[in-house]
């Protein structure tokens, strides 16, 4: 797990990008980790949660977006649209065809948008 964090934090800092996170992102990470998927792997969870939170920018948000038809994943979108961001990097098919009428956000995957940002 570590090496993939790393991997992709030193990837993040070449390319000069700015990740962000808020409460909601860091509390569905805690989720995810702490899962049954996850029990196998022998996963630190706060260590995991602080290289996330020092790659990243906090970002305080209000729960406004609605649109997703996953409910759970509309934090997303509000921190991604209120921290101002470009894009959205996921390989959830819900959040990708979920749409942003009006709004200037790209929604790709990892590899789409490593190719996008070359």
């Amino acid at each position: 797990m570590y090496g993939t964090v790393h991997n992709f934090a030193e990837w993040i800092f070449t390319k000069n990008i700015t990740p962000l996170y808020s409460l909601s992102s860091v509390a569905e990470i805690v989720k995810v980790l702490n899962s049954e998927k996850f029990a196998k792997y022998d996963v630190d969870i706060e260590e995991n949660i602080e290289i996330y939170k020092s790659i990243c920018e906090f970002c305080r948000t209000k729960k406004t977006f609605t649109d997703c038809a996953d409910k759970k994943d509309n934090y997303l979108f509000d921190l991604a649209i209120q921290g101002k961001a470009h894009y959205i990097v996921t390989d959830d098919k819900i959040v990708l065809a979920t749409p942003t009428p009006g709004r200037k956000l790209k929604k790709m995957t990892f590899p789409q948008f490593k190719e996008d940002i070359q």
